[in-house]
């Protein structure tokens, strides 16, 4: 039963709403954590780093077994389960006096972070929406993972600087758990869940179909999945890779990034969503993808030859857009390749795979950029590794989609 008011339209307004405060407050909010741990409790810097580490290591390990939980469970139930978690987690962190209080409430920040973020999100709006306003439901909906940049981490900022740590947390707690809960509960519609048997969402009124469905242990055993997870960790490696060292890049080059560099990068990932909603609409998902990973090449090739203030914005921009578009077009690949079935384990997999492969891109500008000297060495030897590792992603790809065509003649779905 759904709630009263709701139906397929108001998922993009609860899951804009949910997404933005969870961002802000979790992945946004970590370096505020940072610096009032270490000021206010005198916790070591290292120390707490290591917190930020736990926060990703457990949202990575927590998407697998989420993943099955959402094939049982409505998403709505685990995303409000999610708010409270992390609720809860974000309080606690305000009373933490030793690290290992810290790591426990980073490590239910972390797997909050998984069961009230996109995977939820995004197999609600794919179970829900019909494909052709599956891209503009995504492109809307995901515009909060960088709202929350801007419009909640700044009011945790301010309350964090005038109120003391443990009661600033526990103010940012309640907020947290009361604003995703009641997004998600009153404005979510509800998707019947998967019978426990088979594990597949019923094709009801309340669940669209997809012509094509794969189940997780066939998707498991098909390279096509290996090659599309092989294809996105290299594309999101350039990106990590390129965002992290940016304004350590402008720095050297003595190009002042001032206070705009990074909010320009996030301000063009929203116009990457909404770009990439307007291009689904009107070329095929594929034409999008490899699109989009040409830009990323563009963009790591500019930042790497950037000598001007002007060059630097621009290949910041092109970055942008290119990480704007991966929320859009990652869960539409999946469901491309394998349907909306078992989308959820599909794509817990592939966040597993891909957070645990992320770390690779800024290790591998530091030791080319240690490593090499001369007009060509440091950061611009660094980058165009980067944009070499987005060519490997369009050559992945394009295998992908060749052995996905394989597949599509040589089982033909009814």
């Amino acid at each position: 039963m759904r709630p009263a008011g709701a139906d397929r339209s108001t998922i993009v307004v609860a899951l804009l709403i949910t997404l933005t405060v969870h961002a802000g407050c979790t992945n946004y909010g970590l370096p505020l954590y940072l610096e009032h741990l270490t000021t206010d409790r005198g916790l070591s810097l290292s120390g707490v780093s290591a917190g930020t580490s736990v926060f990703f290591i457990a949202g990575a390990l927590a998407a697998a077994p989420m993943g099955v939980v959402l094939t049982r469970v409505d998403p709505r139930t685990v995303m409000a389960f999610g708010g409270v978690l992390g609720g809860a987690s974000l309080g606690l962190l305000g009373q933490a006096h030793t690290l290992w209080h810290a790591y426990a409430c980073y490590a239910g920040m972390g797997a909050a972070f998984t069961a009230c973020g996109y995977l939820p999100g995004s197999t609600a709006v794919l179970r829900l929406t019909p494909p052709g306003r599956r891209a503009r439901s995504l492109a809307v909906s995901s515009i909060g993972l960088s709202a929350g940049g801007f419009v909640v981490t700044p009011i945790s900022s301010v309350l964090l600087d005038r109120q003391p740590l443990g009661t600033a947390m526990a103010i940012l707690g309640v907020a947290y758990a009361v604003i995703t809960t009641t997004a998600v509960l009153t404005l979510m519609p509800r998707t019947k869940h998967a019978t426990p048997d088979t594990g597949v969402p019923p094709v009801d009124a309340e669940t669209v179909p997809h012509p094509r469905e794969v189940s997780f242990p066939d998707a498991v055993r098909s390279p096509v999945l290996w090659l599309l997870t092989g294809g996105f960790v290299l594309f999101a490696a350039a990106q990590i890779g390129a965002t992290t060292h940016i304004v350590r890049l402008a720095t050297g080059r003595g190009l002042d990034p001032g206070v705009w560099l990074v909010p320009l990068v996030t301000l063009a990932a929203v116009g990457g969503r909404v770009i990439a909603g307007l291009a689904l609409s009107r070329m095929s998902l594929w034409t999008v993808v490899g699109g989009v990973f040409a830009v990323e090449v563009l963009a790591d090739v500019t930042l790497g030859f950037a000598s001007s203030v002007g060059w630097l914005a621009a290949g910041a921009v092109l970055l942008g857009i290119a990480i704007g578009h991966t929320p859009v077009v990652q869960p539409l690949t999946a469901v491309e390749a394998f349907g909306v079935r078992d989308y959820a384990r599909i794509a817990a997999l592939f966040q597993l795979v891909m957070s645990l492969g992320l770390g690779a891109g800024p290790l591998l500008v530091s030791l080319v950029h240690d490593g090499t000297a001369g007009p060509w060495g440091g950061y611009r030897a660094g980058y165009l590794v980067l944009a070499g590792c987005a060519v490997g992603a369009v050559v992945v790809l394009r295998l992908m989609v060749a052995g996905l065509r394989r597949d599509v003649r040589a089982q033909p779905v009814a």
